[in-house]
């Protein structure tokens, strides 16, 4: 019997682990199935679902990401572990227009945007609904510890960006960038993030106590979806 390397099994776990997170992947027990959306392209929400069985989904691992000596770990087996501990394992896959519960994973409900885009969208709309247009780097540092409350990887910059375009349409926010500054009288101009119909104030700073609202509100949105 071959000798398991433990650190080459922990590398090999963790790297499935990161590519179901990044694919946004949930891993379908009944079916049998590991599932994600793909856009047709970047700039669209139009797509389909990908469903791949797990050895298909292994073989894509061991292509892309994984490591000569972890790739031998890479099966089915441990690309169930993973999911299981990152909580992307369900019973099964269904279409419900209603909630479903937590074991299921309701297709109807996550096919427009993924969890770090929904988290995103929900910051915004607690921010619309507070009337405030929100300075750049403030918005950051908020995502950031929003992220960080929810349990996700925290956000760089350019995933950040990337989130915010990705909803700002739903959320009815217009993206302020360097080329397109808002103008604020007599106080400056602002990258930020602008809500529609409102160009007379910004935010550029949260008490800790504002930041802690914002947040429990916005995971409480996400959870409820």
């Amino acid at each position: 019997m071959a000798k398991v390397d433990q650190g080459d099994q922990n590398i090999a776990i963790e790297t499935c682990k990161s590519w179901l997170n990044q694919q946004n992947a949930a891993f379908l027990a009944k079916e049998n199935l590991v599932v994600y959306w793909e856009q047709f392209n970047p700039e669209s929400k139009k797509g389909e679902w990908t469903k791949l069985k797990p050895i298909e989904a292994c073989r894509i691992i061991k292509a892309t990401r994984s490591g000569l000596q972890a790739m031998r770990y890479i099966n089915p087996e441990l690309l169930m572990v993973a999911a299981q501990e990152v909580e992307r394992v369900y019973k099964a896959g269904i279409n419900s227009r209603s909630n479903a519960p937590d074991e299921y994973f309701n297709f109807n409900k996550v096919f427009h945007f993924n969890e770090f885009e929904m988290l995103t969208l929900c910051m915004l709309q607690v921010l619309v609904g507070r009337g405030w247009n929100v300075e750049a780097v403030v918005l950051g540092r908020l995502m950031t510890y929003i992220f960080r409350r929810k349990g996700f990887t925290t956000p760089n910059r350019h995933f950040r960006w990337k989130l915010l375009r990705a909803v700002s349409e739903e959320a009815g926010v217009i993206i302020r960038d360097r080329t397109n500054r808002m103008s604020v009288y007599k106080v400056g101009r602002f990258v930020c993030i602008q809500i529609e119909g409102i160009e007379d104030s910004i935010k550029t700073g949260f008490t800790p106590e504002e930041a802690d609202e914002i947040a429990t509100e916005s995971i409480r949105r996400f959870t409820e979806l």
